[in-house]
């Protein structure tokens, strides 16, 4: 009787901790879906969705930012964040050709680079339309292939017929990236990390 004892303590103790484990989980994960980033609008579809709850990387530092990060930015200091994927870089030269069909290419030249790169991007073949040529000297619409200036970077939304981006922005200053998505965690059945190498790329012309 005093070993079957000895064994209910430890199995009481056991499930104790898994319990108290459970529950710091939980509190944890509607934690963290509380303070997520809600996405709301259609800007960034269908990569994200309207009322996708997505977690900024911790301890994001804006030096580090890649090309093709989805980010959250304020596109001037003291406006509204808004979350896009950066397409050019610092001493990158940008620009968005227009065929007429409508059709759309965005091409980049990469600092230091000779030779211009398409953004192969599938998601922007169903959700561009009306596209116009891009960019003027402040990275808006215009004509020309200007040169992305020292800390800043071209931002574009991966639906570009409902976005406004550095089209309409201009270039966006790093200091006002406020940080990189990371996580999606809502809705459940899209719960993941946002891997942005997984939907675009460079092809050198």
């Amino acid at each position: 009787m005093v070993v079957d004892g000895r064994r209910g303590r430890v199995a009481r103790r056991v499930l104790g901790a898994v319990a108290a484990l459970a529950a710091v989980a939980l509190v944890g994960v509607v934690i963290a879906v509380t303070f997520a980033n809600r996405i709301d609008g259609q800007s960034m579809s269908p990569t994200l969705r309207d009322g996708d709850r997505i977690l900024l990387e911790p301890f994001f530092e804006p030096a580090d930012l890649r090309r093709f990060d989805i980010v959250a930015a304020r596109p001037a200091p003291g406006t509204l964040a808004v979350v896009k994927r950066v397409i050019g870089l610092p001493g990158d030269a940008v620009r968005i050709d227009v065929r007429p069909d409508g059709e759309a290419s965005v091409l980049v030249r990469p600092a230091g680079a000779d030779t211009w790169s398409v953004v192969d991007a599938p998601v922007w073949t169903e959700n561009w339309h009306d596209a116009r040529q891009c960019c003027a000297a402040d990275g808006k619409l215009g004509a020309g292939e200007p040169v992305v200036p020292a800390g800043h970077v071209f931002v574009l939304g991966d639906n570009p017929s409902q976005s406004d981006d550095s089209r309409k922005y201009g270039w966006v200053p790093i200091s006002e990236v406020i940080g990189r998505m990371s996580w999606r965690l809502y809705p459940l059945d899209r719960f993941g990390s946002l891997d942005p190498s997984a939907d675009m790329r460079l092809i050198e012309l």
